[in-house]
């Protein structure tokens, strides 16, 4: 089996105004804790999975000089056994060129499973682990090729009905209990099959983000794949990563600070 990842980087500024990361006021730090924490995770997918290929490109959106360094020392590190690594560093800017660039890496890669993974979550080591076995048990039970997102957002749970009330499906995995939902965030690990499918909604997307303030982004793009293509999408009820934003992001029953302190720079 194959999985592709595409990382989008970038840490010269905050693209969204929504205030200052509560994890770190260097932009640049949240970048090199948190691809760390991806990479460890992809690890973990080699160690307990030897027979599954995973190939991560990294696209890089005009990141610092230290950034950079770091990225590609990150990218030799891990380059190793049944793990491919490839640096790419952009000549277009902004956030929609970059999450462009990498849809159309995992659109035109021949693989199985297909990850685009953003710079700011913070990855707990078995969390990739558990999205592809959860993955492989929703499509052996009910034949589903869903879309899983390992953060559950708390900025959105005051709206957690917004689409469709109940009721929601509640899915036990190996470690912790998952549930569907139906706001779509850019991220996401799914079949390449899957994502295949959704071209006229990433393109919509895209336009959207191309112009500031990105009002109803996912609403009126991704989240009708799961509102109005019934895709199944799934994230955990307990965060296994932690999305490194404002106070807003921040999950109230998971202490974070463990997490953050235990990824230390490799």
């Amino acid at each position: 089996m194959i999985v592709n990842y595409a990382l989008q980087t970038h840490d010269a500024s905050d693209r969204e105004n929504i205030g200052p990361r509560y994890c770190s006021n260097t932009r640049s730090e949240v970048t090199e804790k948190c691809t760390t924490s991806f990479m460890l995770a992809v690890e973990d997918v080699a160690t307990q999975n030897p027979d599954i290929v995973q190939t991560v490109n990294i696209f890089d959106d005009h990141s610092s000089e230290k950034t950079v360094t770091f990225l590609k020392y990150l990218t030799n590190y891990f380059n190793k056994g049944n793990i491919r690594v490839n640096f790419n560093q952009l000549t277009t800017s902004g956030i929609a060129s970059s999450i462009r660039a990498c849809y159309e890496c995992l659109e035109n890669t021949p693989g199985d499973l297909v990850y685009q993974v953003q710079d700011d979550y913070l990855f707990s080591v078995g969390s990739i682990t558990e999205m592809i076995e959860l993955f492989f048990q929703i499509l052996a039970e009910v034949n589903e090729e869903a879309m899983l997102f390992p953060y559950n957002d708390p900025y959105f749970w005051s709206a957690c009905y917004k689409y469709r009330p109940t009721p929601r499906t509640l899915i036990p995995g190996k470690k912790r209990y998952w549930i569907n939902f139906y706001d779509l965030p850019c991220t996401f690990l799914t079949s390449k099959n899957q994502f295949s499918k959704h071209w006229e909604l990433y393109n919509i997307f895209f336009k959207i983000l191309e112009s500031p303030p990105y009002t109803e982004l996912e609403s009126k793009s991704l989240s009708l794949i799961l509102r109005d293509k019934n895709v199944l999408g799934v994230h955990p009820i307990t965060s296994s990563a932690l999305h490194m934003q404002s106070e807003l992001f921040k999950d109230p029953y998971i202490d974070w600070q463990i997490l953050w302190d235990s990824i230390k720079k490799i």
